[in-house]
């Protein structure tokens, strides 16, 4: 049997302990593998998305505002979101 799996790595953090820096981090050890990033400004502004560096592997960015992924005002678009990149296939 084939595995279907996919990794996830959700990366979260209090506002300003580093979790841009960790993603361009990790982004520059990943370049030889397909990417894609959900990314959660808090904010009606984004901020964070412009800050991520686009390197080679990063296939798919989508980015939420105006609330957390985990109140009920993000939640449908984050599920939204997750589907449909696992259906793209990164």
């Amino acid at each position: 049997m084939m595995d279907t799996s996919i990794p996830l790595l959700l990366v979260t953090g209090f506002l300003g302990s580093g979790k841009t820096s960790v993603i361009n981090s990790l982004l520059s050890h990943l370049k030889d593998k397909k990417v894609a990033l959900i990314l959660n400004d808090f904010g009606s502004i984004v901020i964070d998305s412009a800050f991520i560096q686009k390197t080679g592997g990063v296939v798919s960015t989508k980015s939420l505002h105006g609330g957390q992924i985990f109140c009920s005002c993000l939640s449908s678009s984050f599920v939204k979101s997750v589907v449909e990149m696992v259906e793209y296939g990164p």
